[in-house]
């Protein structure tokens, strides 16, 4: 008999099942907050926790930062 392997993730498939109704949950400019998110995937019976989401997504390249735009620089004279 062969040990099994020791560490990894092994639990990330439950919430990866659920990955349409997480981005559809994120909304239309994808811009919810993760207790946005968990609120409305509540409503529809989906219960994670807050670092199940955030490890969710991380492990698919999503970001959700509400950064305000940068003011343009200055392009007349300075003196």
């Amino acid at each position: 008999m062969r040990p099994r392997a020791l560490g990894g993730e092994r639990r990330s498939g439950r919430i990866d099942a659920h990955k349409a109704a997480i981005l559809d949950a994120l909304g239309p400019d994808a811009d919810r907050t993760i207790e946005e998110v968990r609120h409305v995937l509540k409503e529809q019976g989906l219960a994670f926790s807050f670092g199940a989401l955030q490890r969710f997504f991380k492990r698919h390249a999503i970001t959700r930062k509400k950064r305000p735009r940068t003011p343009p620089n200055r392009i007349g004279p300075t003196s």
